[in-house]
């Protein structure tokens, strides 16, 4: 699932938020790190990975949740991207009705 809501950073005048995704500005290999509350319905693993045009880029980062629990997580996901090409953060559970990425949430992508 998609997570929405994303605005960019003021503090760094070169981020461009897309469609809730940040655009990059070149091509390199990244590093998407990500630190937040997370949520879920049913207690088993969460998993997050940067998508860029609907396909997953590097790999999956996997951490479990409690049933009806915020639970605080970080992490970082290596890959590549192009200049021009929009990274979303995707969050899911297998089973879950409920998955929300809870206010406060952060991720970057940086040089890696």
């Amino acid at each position: 699932m998609k997570t929405i809501g994303w605005s960019a950073d003021p503090a760094f005048p070169g981020t461009v938020a897309v469609n809730n995704g940040l655009q990059m500005d070149g091509s390199a290999a990244v590093v998407l790190n990500f630190s937040g509350t997370f949520y879920a319905t049913f207690g088993m693993n969460m998993n997050v990975a940067a998508y860029v045009a609907g396909v997953q880029r590097g790999p999956t980062s996997t951490f479990a949740v409690t049933a009806y629990s915020n639970v605080v997580r970080s992490g970082s996901i290596p890959f590549s991207v192009n200049a021009g090409e929009v990274v979303d953060l995707y969050a899911w559970c297998a089973n879950a009705f409920t998955v929300t990425v809870r206010a406060g949430t952060a991720w970057s992508v940086v040089p890696g």
